[in-house]
This record gives C-alpha cells, sequence and structure tokens, in this order.
C-alpha cells in the first residue's frame, strides 16, 4: 500500500478534479516503476491494474468500477489518454498531464519586506542572538570539563523508531464484493498455511482464471471461493474447477444412434428421457402407486 501521495493542488484546481483522482494521477506518476508496459500504435502505454489501484490507494477507491470511472474522467480531461487491450486499462500520459510532475511552481520573490524588517537579529537574517551571560560556560553539559559526567539530557533522548521500508512493498489481495467475509478469511489462512505468496502477479494469474470459470459454468464467485476452499487449493487454475463440474448434455438422438452405444466397456450416459422414465418409476413405488398399462402418469408434466 502507497503510505504517502503528493498532490499538486494547483493542477487540482485547474483542471477541476476530485481527490480520488488526484490521488489516482500521483500513483499513476509510479506506473513505469510497476507497471506492465505495452506498445499500442509504436507508442508506449502502461497497464494499469485495477485491483493494483485498489491495494494500493484502499482510501480512494472502494471497487474495480470506481477506478475505471476515473479514469475514463481523466481521458475526458486530456490529462492522461486511455485505451483498452482486451480486458486491460492501457495508460499514458499526455503532454498535458505531464506538467502534473514536470512544470515547476513560480519561484518566490525573495526580496520581501522593508529594509528595517530585515535587521541583523531577524528571523530571516539571524545574527548572534542572546546576550552574553547565554553563553555556554567552560563546565557545563554541553562541554563538560570531566570526561566521566554523563550527559543525561542526550543519553536518555527517545531515539525514534525504526521503520521497516520493506512492509511498504507487501501486496494485500482486495475482496471482491460477491465473495463473504468468512470465505475470504479462510481462503487467505489456507494460503498462508500453503505459504502461497500473495503478490501481484499471482493474483492477476487467479482473477483470470476465476473469470475463465465463471464464464464456463455460470457459478458464483462465491460458489468458486468456497469450493476452492473445500479442496484447500494453494493456488487456483480454471482447468481443475471446469473438470469438477462437468456440464449436463441433452441427447434425444435415441438409442440405436452411435453415440449412445458404450465404448470401451464404459456405462452410457442415461438420456433425459430414461432419467424421467427412471424418477417416475421410483416415484409410484415410493408412494404405492399403481400404474394401468394404458395410462399415463407423469409427475413433472
Amino acid at each position: 500500500m502507497k503510505y504517502s501521495s503528493t498532490i499538486n493542488n494547483i493542477k487540482c484546481l485547474e483542471w477541476d478534479l476530485t481527490l480520488s483522482q488526484a490521488f489516482l494521477l500521483d500513483l499513476l506518476t509510479y506506473a513505469p516503476h510497476w507497471a506492465q508496459t505495452e506498445k499500442l500504435d509504436g507508442v508506449d502505454y502502461y497497464w494499469v491494474s485495477r485491483n493494483k489501484v485498489l491495494g494500493e490507494i484502499p482510501n480512494a477507491f472502494k471497487t474495480a468500477d470506481t477506478v475505471y470511472r476515473a479514469l475514463k474522467e481523466l481521458h475526458q480531461k486530456g490529462v492522461i489518454e486511455h485505451q483498452k487491450l482486451g480486458r486491460k486499462d492501457m495508460v499514458r500520459f499526455t503532454e498535458k498531464g505531464l506538467e502534473w510532475v514536470f512544470k515547476t511552481a513560480p519561484t518566490p520573490d525573495l526580496k520581501l519586506g522593508n529594509k528595517s524588517e530585515l535587521g541583523q537579529n531577524s528571523e530571516i537574517n539571524p545574527s548572534k542572538l542572546g546576550n552574553k551571560s547565554e553563553n555556554t560556560p567552560k563546565n557545563s553539559e554541553i562541554s563538560p570539563t570531566d570526561k566521566n559526567t554523563n550527559n543525561k539530557s542526550i543519553s536518555n533522548k527517545k531515539r525514534e523508531p525504526k521503520t521497516d521500508s520493506k512492509k511498504e512493498d507487501v501486496f494485500k489481495p482486495v475482496k471482491p464484493e460477491q465473495v463473504s467475509d468468512q470465505t475470504w478469511n479462510d481462503l487467505l489462512g489456507l494460503r498462508k498455511k500453503k505459504r502461497a505468496v500473495e503478490s501481484q502477479t499471482a493474483w492477476t494469474r487467479i482473477n483470470n482464471s476465476i473469470e475463465r470459470a465463471q464464464q464456463a459454468t455460470g457459478h458464483t464467485l462465491e460458489n468458486i471461493f468456497s469450493y476452492w476452499v473445500m479442496r484447500a487449493w494453494a493456488g487456483f487454475d480454471e482447468k481443475w474447477y471446469i473438470n469438477a463440474h462437468p456440464q449436463p448434455t441433452n441427447n434425444f438422438q435415441g438409442n440405436t444412434h452411435a453415440n449412445n452405444q458404450p465404448a470401451n466397456n464404459k456405462p452410457r450416459r442415461e438420456t433425459t428421457e430414461e432419467y424421467k422414465q427412471r424418477m417416475q418409476r421410483e416415484f409410484n413405488q415410493e408412494f404405492g402407486i399403481e400404474v394401468q398399462p394404458d395410462s399415463h402418469t407423469d409427475c413433472y408434466s
């Protein structure tokens, strides 16, 4: 997560930007360090992942759709060029957008105030401040004559805690809205137990695989993630999920068709009509219904 952001307030007012758009522009200035480069019409663009934006500036955006709308609005204001490459959001700065970083503010006039305001003992031009009696004596705590004297004012001074710069590089995946908190927490605990690496590259591949699995099966994200946790997979591949959930096929070609004949001694798959007839028989047997040879009873009609 990005710990701090730099906002050009002058450009925010000039371009009529919201705070969320300003935070996004600040993040895009670092895109050459973390985004993948693609050439479109011979020009370099950066692939800006919406999940990456959510992970870096969570206070500015809550969903991937809000990130997409912000990119489109910045494009309409002429600050960036935004194009789609498949499902990827490709971004580059325009000449106008480059002013966010490279155009300097006006140099302040250093000749401020009257001559009387620039005296020798002023804050702008300080000189020897203090009276003679305030000068440091020879036998003071700062300049002790006894070398064994401890300078308590210095030794007792609290040290600033060291910050671990590596923590800034830790990637945190974002929970999809359709997935419950319990399922998401179980999944993160499972991946931690399996020692799976949490990185932008890994989760980009996982999200693409989940999207393909959802398109192939029509299942909800909650179902897919719950099954992932149940199978205790460290990662996710759409082939694993699709193979575990084969889609039913209807066959109305009759028992004599070549496709209905058993191959390699494997049992033939029951047709839809045969399934209905079998369920009808089991229903009649369970409730003691006697069916006359000429009558027809179908509980599914």
